[in-house]
């Protein structure tokens, strides 16, 4: 629901009559709502991003050539589709915050020990991706303090679906009484 007055044109019901009392303009499921003085912007709860308003100076993100005649877009109108997490519109500008994906993180499917190297498979890495194996006497050790092994890691595959194998060659130390190891992005 949204109430324009009359010296605001940035919320409209699609005609250029001014209202002045609550009219639905967009759908359910609104979770943030930005007015500025001429336009207005919605963030739905799947982190799309809807405008309303002044438009004819980039407001809404669109170039001159595909704002109607009159500067105005009287229906809302996707402007992006995901992901976005904070908005604000002022008097000549609109700003949005659009979150950034993380990567996937690999899951270790097995891990072996032969001779003195370590073996370990795991899925879900990123394509074209790296990591590196991080070991520890101690697991209460802080992480910053974990000892890079990646001299001695040969990638062997890392496939389109994300799969892959790294052993580590000559880590196994039977003196040490426990080791411990993680993959870390680089």
């Amino acid at each position: 629901m949204a109430v324009n007055s009359p010296q605001s044109k940035s919320v409209r019901n699609g005609t250029n009559l001014e209202i002045g009392v609550p009219e639905m303009i967009l759908f359910t499921n609104v979770v943030a709502i930005a007015a500025g003085s001429e336009t207005s912007l919605f963030i739905r709860g799947d982190g799309s991003l809807w405008g309303t308003g002044e438009a004819g100076g980039g407001q809404l993100g669109f170039s001159y050539s595909t704002v109607p005649s009159s500067g105005y877009v009287l229906q809302p109108v996707m402007i992006k589709s995901n992901d976005v997490v904070a908005i604000a519109s002022g008097m000549d500008a609109s700003l949005y915050i659009q979150a950034t994906p993380l990567p996937p993180q690999p899951v270790i499917v097995s891990a072996g020990l032969s001779n003195a190297n370590l073996t370990i498979s795991a899925t879900n890495g990123v394509a074209s991706g790296s990591y590196v194996t991080l070991m520890s006497p101690t697991l209460t050790q802080p992480v910053s303090q974990w000892k890079s092994v990646a001299t001695n890691v040969l990638v062997a595959t890392l496939n389109a679906t994300g799969s892959f194998t790294i052993t580590v060659t000559n880590i196994f130390n039977p003196t040490n009484p426990a080791e411990f190891f993680i993959l870390s992005t680089p």
